[in-house]
């Protein structure tokens, strides 16, 4: 009996160590977490949709020659695809503060790389910014995006020169960079900030203006 039992340990000691079973075993374990991460959250959606349109330019020149105002208008279609929300009325140049609805930048055509965000833009140059839209109802302190309905805005922006007559030329365009949206028409909570990309579908044309 003694010995019958030894040669079942022995056997069973062989079978468990054996590579055949060690490679089995793994590939339970392998098989079971695989299946335990079908299960993970998936990352969140971004549940509004923005397209910008072809933007439109108007310029003004003084009798010498110089371009003393120039407006960029830049149409933009928002869906809310998930569920109702509310956007500000009101761009900013530069980082979404506050509740403004869309921040931007300007490049100049002399650093295209580098964001311009204070204003004056440059010496002798001005920026007024507006935001409104032709469908989108007002509610409580901004704009109602109803679910699944594309609502259409224009962010203006006119830059106006004091420059002297005989100044030089400067040449700018806008790069939009985010989109803010909030959960409530007070617009104070469920702020989301969603990047506009990629980048060269949310900006114009360069345009030019006379500065200091």
């Amino acid at each position: 009996m003694k010995k019958i039992l030894f040669i079942m340990i022995h056997f069973f000691g062989i079978v468990m160590a054996s590579p055949f079973f060690l490679l089995t075993s793994a590939m339970i374990v392998i098989f079971s977490c695989k299946k335990e991460c079908q299960h993970d959250p998936q990352p969140e959606k971004d549940c509004l949709k923005i397209e910008m349109g072809i933007p439109t330019y108007s310029n003004t020149a003084s009798p010498t020659g110089d371009f003393i105002k120039e407006t960029y208008n830049i149409p933009l279609a928002v869906t809310a695809e998930c569920s109702q929300l509310f956007i500000g009325q009101m761009g900013q140049l530069g980082s979404s503060t506050g509740t403004n609805a869309i921040s931007f930048e300007t490049n100049s055509s002399t650093a295209p790389n580098t964001a311009i965000t204070t204003n004056p833009i440059t010496p002798g140059v001005s920026m007024f910014v507006t935001f409104t839209s032709s469908n989108a109802p007002t509610d409580g302190s901004g704009y109602r995006l109803d679910k699944s309905v594309t609502n259409n805005f224009n962010l203006i922006v006119t830059l106006m020169s004091t420059a002297k007559p005989g100044n030089r030329i400067h040449f700018f365009r806008l790069v939009l960079n985010n989109i803010q949206t909030f959960t409530n028409n007070a617009l104070t909570f469920g702020s989301k900030i969603q990047p506009l990309i990629p980048v060269e579908k949310f900006r114009t044309e360069y345009k030019a203006i006379s500065g200091d």
